[in-house]
């Protein structure tokens, strides 16, 4: 990462700021997919309890 920063000619730090960037960016372009429908239609099923162990 140094030697990358280094080469373009920035800082360490502004180099991972400017890559946390194209990264934010490509989330704000492509928006996750929203998953609550299929969380809700997974509590349908059954009791999660045997899933874990029992507990709750």
């Amino acid at each position: 990462m140094t030697r990358a920063a280094r080469e373009r000619g920035v800082s360490r730090s502004e180099f991972i700021r400017q890559q946390l960037a194209l990264v934010l960016e490509q989330y704000r372009r492509h928006p996750k997919p929203r998953s609550a429908g299929i969380i809700r239609a997974l509590t349908e099923r059954g009791d999660e309890r045997e899933l874990f162990g029992g507990r709750g």
